[in-house]
């Protein structure tokens, strides 16, 4: 449909509003969504895109939370990033030692 339009003309400072004809079409676009395992939402004013957003990010909430675990503990492996920050450490210490203190033991 028609998508009302308005906008201020940065050269003139003249503001300028009119329509644009949209073409949409709400049956590709809902199955572009469905290929993609997403889903399409039509929202014609500021109201709109707020419910579709709310919609959407609860959607996307619980399909994370049925994906997690939440009992499961997180670990990360932590000992290359000790042995990194001990050899900068290293380094560091020998460099300060050579260059600012000029080689003293």
């Amino acid at each position: 449909g028609d998508a009302p339009i308005e906008y201020i003309d940065p050269a003139t400072g003249e503001r300028l509003a009119g329509a644009y004809h949209s073409g949409f079409d709400d049956r590709a676009l809902e199955a572009i969504a469905a290929a993609g395992g997403g889903s399409y939402l039509r929202a014609g004013d500021a109201g709109a895109i707020g419910r579709a957003l709310s919609r959407l990010g609860n959607a996307s909430l619980q399909r994370v939370e049925s994906a997690v675990q939440l009992d499961t503990p997180l670990r990360v492996p932590l000992g290359r990033y000790f042995a990194m920050a001990a050899a900068l450490a290293m380094a560091m210490a020998w460099t300060m030692r050579r260059v600012v203190l000029g080689g003293l033991a």
